[in-house]
């Protein structure tokens, strides 16, 4: 068995794992491969699963995610921008660095297409979702916003090659977007990690439900296998509303949804 073969049994053992279709082609040449590391303490918050791979010790997470505190994007100051509509979900505050970098970078706030709002998982697009996210997790140092800007929150993209858990998902959020996967299917997320930290996640809405990027993991996982308290997450409606964590958010919505464009006709 040769190597793209060895690539492709994994993919689809994975996807069975996932209880996915599995493609008919494509293959993995990364795989839910656990970063190797020391494990840090998980007893701070009940696991809602197994436990989910070690955390090298260098990522220890002190995102210092300011929620719930008034200090981001109001419910009010959101609906102005959409004028009022949203997902029929019960609203909450964006996350205060969310709001600072919509002042600073409008273009990563803008409006999506509603029209685009799910990816259909495949064999070949799950490949594209392992990719990203290892390739960010190893590519980018985690460094904490106090600890190298002297502030407790600062959302950015990581252009210096360092960042910390929303930097990360950021960064996860471009990669994909310049593959063609449609921003509406990109969420960011706040989570209350297994080991008692606020964190952020990228929610990726696929046609099997939501999956999770997260720097905690090499593994793209559905929400009930990360061991995280999942809090708030941007509405598909407006990437500036943001409401509470809701898997009818996420349940089946309108048929044929898109396959990214550096993947059609591949599966």
């Amino acid at each position: 068995m040769d190597v793209a073969d060895a690539a492709k049994r994994r993919a689809g053992a994975l996807l069975r794992a996932l209880r996915l279709p599995v493609g008919r082609t494509g293959a993995a040449s990364h795989v839910a491969r656990t970063v190797p590391g020391a494990a840090f303490g998980r007893g701070a918050i009940a696991m809602r699963a197994g436990p989910i791979g070690p955390v090298p010790a260098g990522w220890v997470l002190r995102c210092a995610l300011l929620v719930g505190l008034g200090v981001g994007l109001t419910v009010s100051q959101a609906n102005a921008l959409d004028g009022g509509q949203g997902a029929g979900l019960r609203p909450v505050d964006a996350p205060a660095g969310w709001a600072d970098l919509c002042k600073r970078s409008p273009a990563l706030c803008s409006h999506h297409n509603r029209a685009l709002d799910r990816v259909r998982l495949s064999a070949e697009t799950m490949q594209q979702l392992v990719d990203v996210n290892q390739d960010v997790n190893h590519t980018i140092r985690y460094v904490t916003d106090q600890a190298f800007l002297g502030r407790e929150e600062y959302w950015s993209l990581p252009i210096d090659g360092t960042g910390d858990c929303e930097d990360f998902a950021l960064e996860k959020r471009r990669r994909l977007m310049a593959l063609g996967w449609p921003r509406a299917a990109l969420l960011m997320t706040v989570v209350l990690a297994y080991n008692g930290e606020w964190h952020a996640v990228l929610t990726v809405d696929t046609d099997q439900g939501p999956m999770i990027l997260d720097n905690m993991t090499d593994q793209v996982l559905p929400p009930e296998k990360t061991g995280h308290r999942f809090h708030s997450s941007q509405s598909r409606e407006h990437p500036n509303r943001w409401v509470a964590w809701s898997t009818r958010e996420f349940v089946a919505r309108a048929p044929a949804p898109p396959t990214p464009a550096g993947t059609a006709g591949q599966d």
